[in-house]
C-alpha cells in the first residue's frame, strides 16, 4: 500500500510518468457511468484510509483500537477540502464539491470493509475453527521449531525415529486431535472460501464487462478466448483439481505421521515442477512457432496462435500457485488461496483499460485501422496475464511462507511423491472432464466458424455445409460461461474445496496405518465410515439447496444479467441475446456441476481414481457425440446443452458408482431435503415467471432491465430463505452457524 498509493496518484495523473496516458480518463470512455476523476479520488482515499488504518498511528495495542479509528477518520475526513484548497490555491486546477463527495465516500467504504473484516474474524474467533493460533497452528509450529533445529538428510541406516523425535509426535497428536474437530467445520471453510470467491468472480465480471465492451463479439475477441485457452485450462485442472486432490490427501497423512517429510514433499513437488512445467511451456512454445510459420493461416487464426505463445508461460505460474494453495488449505488457511484470482482480475482490468487508451480503440470506428488498433490491444492485455500470474504467485509464496519453510534437502520424500503422481494422472482426467469438455467446445466453435479471408462454406466429407458457427461465437461462448460459472465458483466449488479435507481427515482417521496410497489403492474397496457418509451427506444437500435455485434464477433472468454485466462499448442489445441464449444451456445444470466436484473428491479421498476416471472418459466422449449433433439445429447453444446432459449423466452413474464405498450414498435425510429444495425452487419460479412474460427485458431499455433484475433477483432469493426458515431447513441452519454439528 505504502508503494501502491502514491504511485497509482502519480501513474493517474502525470501524463509523463504515465507514458503519456492519464488513466482516470479511460473509466468515463469505455464504462460510460461516472467521471474517471470523481473514481480515482474515491480509490485513493479508500486506499489511503485501510493504508492509515494499518499503520496505526496511535500504537497496537487493543486498547487503542478506539483511538486509531478516531485518528484516522478525522484525518481523512479532513484531508478530502483540504486537497480541494491546495488544488485551488496553488494549482491551475479548479475546485470541486463533488470531488469532495467522493473522497468522503471512499473513506465510508474503507471504514465499511474495515468493521465487516473485523465483525467477520471476530465471529469466526468466536465459532472456534479461527483463532490467532488454534491448536493445529501450535502443534504445527513447535513441529517447525524441532525440524529447523535439525533438517539434516538421515542416511538408509539411521533409524527414522528416536526419541528426539518425541515433540515431532507429540505434534503430529495435536494436529490429529484438531483435525478431527475441523472434520465437522467444514461449511465455515466453505463460507471463507466462498467469500473470497465471492469477490474474485465480481472483480471477474467487472474484468469481463471491461473486455466485452473493447472487444465485444468479434473475431478478435475469439482469438483472445483460444488464446488464453489452454493457460486457463491448466488453472482449472490443477488449481480446481488434479494436483490439489493428488497432493491434499498425502500430505495430510504427513503431518500427522512424519512432519519432516512433508516438509519435504511440499518443497519437492515444487522443484519438479519448476523443471517439468518450464520444459514443457518451452516445448509449447516452440510448437506454437512452428505452427505459425508452417503455412499462410487465416488472421483470426494466426492471432490465436499468437496470443497464445503470450499467454503460455502463465501456465507453470498459476500451477504452483495451485500447489502452494493445497498446502494452505491443509494448514486451514483458505482464504488466501481464494483470494489469489483477485489479483488476476485487477490486473486485467487495468490492463485492459490501459490498452485500449494506448492503441486509441474506438467502439463506434470501423474498418481495418480499427481492426488493427483492437489487435495492437488485445495483445498488450495478453502480457497482463503474465504479470497477473506473478502477483499470484508472490502473494501465494508470502502467505505459506509463515506457515511452512521450505528446504533443498529432498531425502525420504520420493515415495510419497511417486505415490501422488499416480494419483494425479488419473485424476487429471477424472476431474477435469468438465474442462476437457470446455475445450472440446472452444475449438469446435473456433474451427466450424467462418474465419476473416476463409472460405464461405464448410467441406466435409465431400459436402459443401454453411458454417454451423459464426463470428464471435467463441467470445459468446466465453461470457456465457463467465456467468454461469459465478454461482458455481461462489457456492458449488467452494463447498467441494472446503468439504474435500474434511473427508480426506474422515478417511485417514478410518485407515490410520495407511499414510501413503499405495498405487493399488484404487483397486480395494474401502468401506467409508459414519463420519465420512455424514459429511457427504451434508455435501450432497447444500449444493443442490443453493444449486437448484441458482440454475432456475439464471435461467428467467438472463436477459438482464447479461445487458448489466456486458452491454457497453462494442457490446449492444444484439450481443447479449447471443450470449443470453447460450447461458441457458450452462445455467440449467448448475446443480449438477457443484455436485460432480463433491462426488469426486469423495472418491479421491477414498483413493479410487479408478472409478472417476473411467465415468470421465465416457461423458467426454458422450459430451463430444452430442457436440457434433446438436451445433447444427441450435449453433453454438447445442454445445452448452451438451455439456449440461453430460453433467447431469455423470452425477446419476457417480452416485451409483460410489455405492462400492459408502453404504448409503443418498440417504433419507438427502432425498427430503432435495424434495424441500425442488418445491421451494417451485414457488420461486410461479412467482418470477409472470413478471418476466409481463414486462420482457429485451424490450426494456439497459437502465430498466438492471431495474428489473435488482428486484425480481432479491424477491427469488426471499422465497427461498423464508421458506427454508419456515421449514426449519438444516441447510440454513449450517450456512448460519458456519459448521455441521
Amino acid at each position: 500500500f505504502a508503494l501502491i498509493v502514491p504511485l497509482s496518484g502519480l501513474m493517474l495523473f502525470n501524463e509523463k510518468l504515465g507514458a503519456d496516458v492519464k488513466l482516470w480518463k479511460i473509466v468515463p470512455q469505455f464504462m460510460g457511468y461516472i467521471r474517471g476523476d470523481y473514481v480515482a479520488h474515491f480509490l485513493a482515499s479508500l486506499l489511503a484510509t485501510l493504508l492509515l488504518a494499518a499503520t496505526a498511528p496511535m500504537g497496537v495495542a487493543r486498547d487503542r483500537r478506539r483511538a486509531n479509528a478516531i485518528v484516522v477518520i478525522l484525518f481523512m475526513l479532513a484531508t478530502g477540502p483540504l486537497i480541494e484548497w491546495m488544488q485551488y490555491q496553488f494549482t491551475q486546477r479548479g475546485s470541486e464539491w463533488e470531488d469532495v463527495q467522493a473522497h468522503t465516500w471512499g473513506v465510508f467504504i474503507a471504514v465499511v470493509l474495515w468493521a465487516a473484516w473485523r465483525l467477520i474474524r471476530s465471529l469466526f474467533v468466536r465459532s472456534g475453527w479461527l483463532a490467532e493460533r488454534d491448536d493445529a497452528s501450535d502443534a504445527l509450529a513447535a513441529a517447525d521449531a524441532m525440524i529447523t533445529a535439525d533438517d539434516s538428510p538421515r542416511t538408509a541406516d539411521e533409524s527414522p525415529r528416536t526419541a528426539d523425535d518425541a515433540p515431532i509426535h507429540a505434534a503430529a497428536a495435536g494436529a490429529e486431535a484438531s483435525s478431527s474437530a475441523d472434520s465437522h467445520r467444514f461449511v465455515g471453510h466453505a463460507l471463507v472460501v466462498g467469500i473470497m470467491t465471492l469477490i474474485s468472480r465480481f472483480t471477474g465480471l467487472i474484468r469481463d464487462a471491461v473486455l466485452a465492451a473493447a472487444l465485444g463479439l468479434t473475431a478478435t475477441a475469439d482469438a483472445f478466448s483460444i488464446g488464453f485457452l489452454v493457460p486457463n485450462l491448466f488453472r482449472r485442472l490443477f488449481g480446481e483439481g488434479a494436483l490439489t486432490a493428488a497432493f491434499i490427501p498425502i500430505y495430510t497423512n504427513l503431518i500427522k505421521k512424519d512432519r519432516l517429510t512433508a516438509r519435504r514433499l511440499a518443497s519437492l513437488c515444487i522443484a519438479v515442477m519448476l523443471v517439468f512445467l518450464g520444459g514443457l511451456t518451452l516445448v509449447g512454445e516452440l510448437i506454437l512457432l512452428a505452427m505459425l510459420n508452417a503455412r499462410e493461416w487465416t488472421s483470426d487464426t494466426a492471432l490465436a496462435l499468437r496470443l497464445t505463445m503470450i499467454m503460455l508461460p502463465y501456465m507453470p505460474m498459476i500451477c504452483i500457485v495451485a500447489l502452494v494453495g493445497g498446502i494452505l488449505q491443509v494448514h486451514g488457511r483458505f482464504g488466501a488461496p481464494a483470494a489469489a484470482p483477485i489479483f488476476l482480475n485487477l490486473v486485467m482490468i487495468a490492463g485492459t483499460l490501459a490498452a485500449v487508451q494506448i492503441a486509441g480503440v474506438d467502439p463506434a470506428a470501423t474498418g481495418a485501422d480499427a481492426d488493427a488498433r483492437t489487435t495492437h490491444a488485445v495483445i498488450i492485455v495478453s502480457w497482463t496475464v503474465l504479470i497477473a500470474g506473478l502477483v499470484q504467485l508472490l502473494w501465494q509464496l508470502g502467505m505459506v511462507l509463515r506457515l511452512e519453510k521450505f528446504t533443498t534437502i529432498f531425502t525420504g520424500a520420493g515415495p510419497a511423491l511417486r505415490q501422488m503422481l499416480a494419483l494425479m494422472v488419473p485424476m487429471f482426467i477424472g476431474l477435469g472432464v468438465f474442462q476437457i469438455n470446455t475445450l472440446f467446445d472452444y475449438l469446435i466453435a473456433f474451427t466450424l466458424s467462418q474465419k476473416s479471408g476463409g472460405s464461405e462454406q464448410l467441406h466435409l466429407l465431400g459436402m459443401a455445409l454453411n458454417h454451423p458457427m459464426t463470428t464471435g461465437d467463441v467470445a459468446a461462448l466465453t461470457w456465457a460461461q463467465r456467468l454461469y460459472q459465478f454461482p458455481l465458483g461462489v457456492f458449488g466449488i467452494a463447498v467441494a474445496t472446503a468439504i474435500f479435507p474434511a473427508l480426506a481427515r474422515a478417511a485417514a482417521a478410518q485407515n490410520p496405518d495407511d499414510s501413503i496410497p499405495t498405487a493399488d489403492a484404487s483397486n480395494l474397496p474401502l468401506t467409508a465410515s459414519a463420519d465420512f457418509q455424514t459429511i457427504l451427506h451434508h455435501g450432497l444437500r447444500l449444493t443442490f439447496f443453493i444449486g437448484l435455485p441458482a440454475s432456475i434464477g439464471l435461467i428467467l433472468l438472463r436477459i438482464p444479467i447479461t445487458r448489466l454485466i456486458y452491454e457497453r462499448g462494442q457490446f449492444g442489445l444484439e450481443e447479449s441475446r447471443r450470449v443470453a441464449f447460450v447461458m441457458i444451456g450452462y445455467a440449467a445444470v448448475v446443480w449438477a456441476y457443484s455436485m460432480t466436484h463433491v462426488l469426486t473428491r469423495a472418491f479421491y479421498a477414498l483413493k479410487d481414481s479408478r472409478t472417476p476416471l473411467t465415468i470421465s472418459i465416457r461423458m467426454v466422449a458422450l459430451n463430444l457425440i452430442l457436440n457434433l449433433i446438436l451445433i447444427w439445429p441450435l449453433g453454438v447453444a447445442g454445445l452448452a446443452w451438451a455439456s449440461a446432459i453430460s453433467a447431469s449423466m455423470q452425477v446419476v452413474i457417480m452416485c451409483r458408482a460410489l455405492k462400492r464405498h459408502v453404504p448409503v450414498v443418498i440417504g433419507e435425510d438427502v432425498r427430503r431435503s432435495w424434495k424441500m429444495t425442488a418445491g421451494l425452487t417451485l414457488v420461486m419460479t410461479a412467482v418470477l415467471v409472470p413478471m418476466t412474460l409481463l414486462h420482457d427485458a429485451a424490450t426494456m431499455t439497459r437502465a430498466q432491465s438492471a431495474m428489473q433484475l435488482f428486484i425480481l433477483l432479491p424477491v427469488g432469493a426471499g422465497i427461498i430463505l423464508l421458506g427454508a426458515m419456515l421449514l426449519k431447513a438444516d441447510e440454513l441452519k449450517w450456512l448460519r452457524r458456519r459448521s455441521v454439528k
